[in-house]
């Protein structure tokens, strides 16, 4: 969410101001509405705050926790029979579209509820590749560096006799490195495990690279 601009309800409008801001929010130079908004014209976001928090100010690390709160509760609240007297505005997209901030929502909240059995399968993950009957161990241990738990080995890079290719390894390490380089860039604060960080997260580099073909990987199954 690169383009992201905040705005107030009643705040007055200059010329410079008007020039990147949709002819919905306004009139007369003064924001009319509340809510949230999606241009996909220039790929921005405007997020139209109640006018009681003009002036209030949010540290930079909390506002993006703040925007997306906000967000949800104003759907909530717009979709209860008795609504507010906010002037809500309606997004530009489609009903089965979702903008940047709906989808970053969906993983935040999937993570949230789903974090302990996905962190089971990611330990249960790691000890059958340490029970690997096909891991060559001379080879493993003279060229990569295990993670030490309770002072006791655990690898995850393995030389084998054979590859073998694990798909739902494949898949947990890409909604793992998700999930970390969005709490990264947006300041989420979620408590991801060490051990996942270390082992279920690809390097920014590699993330790059995967990110190009997720789509193909997840559909014929392979990266």
């Amino acid at each position: 969410m690169k383009k992201l601009i905040i705005l107030y309800e009643n705040q007055s409008l200059t010329n410079d101001e008007i020039k990147n801001v949709p002819e919905e929010l306004y009139y007369n130079q003064k924001v009319i509405k509340v809510g949230y908004f999606y241009e996909s014209r220039s790929d921005k976001h405007f997020f139209i705050l109640p006018k009681l928090l003009d002036g209030i100010l949010i540290e930079e690390k909390e506002l993006y926790n703040f925007i997306i709160l906000f967000f949800k509760s104003l759907k909530r609240i717009n979709n209860e029979e008795n609504k507010c007297n906010f002037s809500f505005i309606e997004s530009n997209l489609k009903e089965k579209e979702f903008t940047h901030l709906e989808a970053i929502i969906s993983l935040i909240d999937f993570y949230k509820k789903n974090k302990e059995t996905l962190f089971s399968y990611a330990q249960q993950i790691l000890l059958e590749h340490q029970s690997s009957s096909k891991t060559n161990w001379n080879k493993t241990i003279l060229k990569t560096i295990p993670f030490i738990s309770n002072k006791k080995p655990i690898y995850i890079s393995f030389v084998n006799n054979k590859k073998i290719i694990d798909k739902d390894e494949k898949l947990l390490k890409i909604f793992y490195s998700t999930i970390y380089y969005l709490n990264k860039e947006y300041f989420i604060n979620l408590t991801i495990p060490d051990i996942i960080k270390d082992f279920f997260v690809y390097s920014p580099k590699e993330f790059k690279r995967i990110k190009k073909k997720i789509i193909k990987s997840i559909k014929v199954n392979k990266i």
